[in-house]
């Protein structure tokens, strides 16, 4: 898997400035590189008690943080920072507080607020349902990784950056050649080689016996729900009489 060794300066720079990071991120986004009145505020947010000169001492990040919006867009990278930040320690509750005392303008602690708001709600349903699924075999992947990956029930390949980890087995990622905004993607382990069954409905259980049909076959087992890796995707064990207890694959088909 290829390290993104740009991606993670970018990050961990912004993240390095905590919480006004973030602020500096988003004001840049709305008024550029200009020096708009948000981005005075937000460099004297950065500066702390030192004001003005302390924000000047990180401007050597400005341009990183130009070429990043121009690469990856704006919330790519500040999903990537508050995944940061919270790896770091500070919550989402942590950045709302810390943003609500900032003398920044308000349609800046709007889109800040909004976005947080946003990734909770998004990681609550802990899938990004209706998008693009794509798998990886192992469990070891990096965030701000681009990794070259199959799409599910599909031979298309693309390389996907990894963004953010939304639960075991389960990931957050942009395809990487997109122009524009990158489109964003799915990302869920499913371990390579296992035997697939197909399941009409997405409400399985864990811990639920179920007969199953095998994909690309026409035999029917009886299949132990495991865990569920992601929306309509969960890994189990065939449970028949003189069947070992093979772990497999159950994937959700829809009209199936």
């Amino acid at each position: 898997m290829k390290k993104d060794s740009f991606w993670n300066q970018l990050i961990s720079s912004i993240a390095g400035l905590g919480v006004p990071g973030l602020v500096l991120l988003v004001a840049m986004s709305a008024t550029g590189y200009a020096g708009a009145a948000a981005l005075t505020t937000a460099l004297a947010a950065l500066g702390g008690p030192l004001g003005m000169l302390g924000g000047i001492a990180v401007l050597g990040v400005l341009s990183m943080i130009s070429k990043g919006l121009a690469a990856f867009g704006l919330d790519v990278i500040f999903s990537a920072v508050v995944d940061e930040l919270k790896q770091r320690g500070i919550t989402s509750e942590d950045i709302l507080r810390a943003v609500k005392g900032y003398p920044i303008p308000g349609f800046i602690k709007d889109q800040i607020k909004g976005k947080i708001e946003s990734a909770q709600s998004s990681k609550a349903e802990n899938t990004v349902s209706g998008r693009r699924i794509f798998v990886v075999d192992s469990l070891d992947i990096e965030l701000g990784a681009t990794v070259e990956l199959r799409e599910l029930h599909s031979a298309n390949i693309e390389p996907i950056l990894v963004q953010a980890k939304l639960g075991e087995g389960v990931w957050k990622g942009a395809v990487a050649s997109s122009t524009g905004d990158p489109e964003t993607v799915q990302i869920i382990y499913k371990q390579a080689g296992l035997k697939e069954y197909g399941s009409t409905s997405r409400s399985l259980r864990i811990g639920e016996q179920y007969r199953l049909q095998q994909l690309n076959g026409s035999r029917f087992d009886k299949v132990l729900i495991e865990v569920q890796v992601a929306d309509g995707f969960w890994l189990g064990v065939l449970v028949e009489p003189g069947l070992d207890e093979e772990i497999v694959n159950i994937i959700y088909q829809s009209g199936k």
